[in-house]
């Protein structure tokens, strides 16, 4: 494991992953950063004092279980943003943008012919009807070329 602390920043870094505003408060005032990799490292201080080795993380192995606990909590929160997204609504709401976006289309002024006038409003109904046809929206929200999307009219 590779670990790098920096408590004047709140950064605690992980196999180069790193966290920021972890609760580092407990580590002694007079160190600027700890750093280490699998079984070996050294404390940096604040006053230039020279670097001392450590063959044990000892105190400083609670950064690390910080850490640990910072980024589950941050999965944690991810998927449960996940879980609670809509993306019926989500898909509603790019439909809508993509009729917005040919309503032009439906003026008597135009300059469409009959037969590209037919193909837009096709096209529009087909928009209106996804909501109806699709039984997963998620791809289309994902993939706003998904094959499942109408095709727009030349």
């Amino acid at each position: 494991m590779k670990l790098t602390v920096v408590p004047i920043d709140s950064v605690v870094c992980k196999d180069g992953e790193c966290l920021h505003e972890i609760d580092l408060s407990w580590v002694p005032e007079n160190i600027h950063a700890v750093q280490w990799k699998d079984d070996k490292g050294h404390l940096e201080f604040k006053n230039n004092d020279p670097n001392l080795p450590i063959d044990s993380l000892g105190i400083y192995e609670k950064a690390s279980e910080l850490f640990d606990a910072k980024k589950q909590a941050i999965l944690d929160e991810e998927i449960q943003r996940e879980l609670s997204r809509d993306y019926w609504e989500e898909l509603r709401i790019h439909r809508d943008y993509r009729l917005t976006e040919c309503d032009w289309t439906q003026l008597p002024d135009n300059g469409l012919t009959d037969a590209q006038r037919i193909e837009w409003q096709t096209y529009r109904q087909e928009l209106r009807d996804l909501t109806d046809v699709v039984t997963d929206p998620k791809p289309l929200v994902l993939d706003p070329n998904h094959p499942d999307w109408p095709v727009k009219p030349q």
